[in-house]
């Protein structure tokens, strides 16, 4: 998971870790985080910061709809995302989109249209 809460962490590292209290445990995390090896907000600890970035790429990308429609055709979309082209910035919005039947393409493209109108992806959001 890309966001995991602190309980979670504590609970999971703590066998791994037996002569340790959880406030000790808590406090090597913070640590780590200064280091930036993870990103600690509020009681969430997000052990891969590249994750979550690769997570929400898609959802601050300056023209989702835009994006859907550039993606090339099945064969085209399949060769840039096996190696042969390179990884293009639409393929960020849904991996394997060109590859989906029809109906689901049709599908995402309605959802990622909610979001717009709802102005979840409005252009003015993005940094």
């Amino acid at each position: 998971s890309a966001v995991v809460h602190r309980d979670e962490v504590v609970k999971a590292l703590l066998p791994r870790c037996p002569r340790l209290t959880e406030k000790a445990l808590w406090d090597g995390i913070l640590f780590w985080e200064m280091l930036g090896y993870l990103l600690v907000h509020g009681e969430y600890v997000v052990p891969s910061p590249p994750d979550l970035i690769l997570l929400l790429r898609p959802l601050v990308h300056h023209d989702p709809l835009g994006a859907l429609d550039r993606i090339p055709t099945r064969r085209a979309s399949s060769a840039a995302l096996s190696g042969g082209g390179g990884q293009r910035s639409e393929d960020w919005m849904v991996p394997g989109f060109a590859s989906l039947p029809r109906a689901e393409q049709d599908q995402v493209r309605e959802w990622v249209s909610m979001l717009v109108n709802d102005q979840l992806l409005a252009a003015p959001l993005v940094p």
